[in-house]
């Protein structure tokens, strides 16, 4: 959930055995819930290296000058990330509209309008998010008229009818 101070990340899990709120805080080993999942996760390059997840997490809020993450866990595993609370209270109005801008769709049709050849992967890697939320923006633009693949799923394209 995403307040004016902070963000909360839940996850319905537990700690492994083992590991305490107050190792996650310092250096620890790690220890994956299921070890099975956790080394392809690995040997595929998603994570660096098992274990740094907490530190990294917690070097780079200090670097941006927030204060330390928070780690809870009670029913949830939480983790509580601060916000700087003088920027928020300049930049955020006191109620958030119900729809926020967002730039995305006009990246990826401006994008497709100088290679409408890019791959899903390839689209994910330059506009920074996932595969999936690329497939989303890809059917609505689709949808709303304003692209359209022409050719077969392998050796076709993206063509952009209309921008934003």
């Amino acid at each position: 959930m995403l307040f004016k101070d902070r963000l909360e990340v839940w996850n319905p899990g537990r700690l492994p055995k083992g590991m305490t709120i107050k190792k996650l805080n310092g250096e620890h080993t790690s220890l994956p819930v299921n070890p099975l999942l956790a080394n392809p996760v690995y040997l595929a390059g998603y994570i660096e290296q098992v274990g740094t997840g907490t530190n990294d997490l917690i070097e780079r809020c200090v670097a941006m000058g927030l204060r330390k993450p928070e780690f809870r866990q009670d029913d949830d595993f939480t983790v509580v990330l601060w916000r700087e609370t003088e920027v928020v209270e300049s930049t955020l109005p006191d109620k958030l509209p119900d729809k926020l801008p967002n730039k995305l769709p006009d990246k990826l049709l401006n994008l497709l309008k100088e290679n409408g050849e890019l791959t899903i992967n390839q689209m994910s890697d330059i506009l920074g998010i996932s595969e999936k939320s690329v497939r989303i923006y890809l059917k609505k633009l689709t949808e709303d008229g304003l692209l359209v693949r022409v050719g077969a799923r392998k050796n076709g394209h993206w063509q952009v009818i209309s921008t934003l």
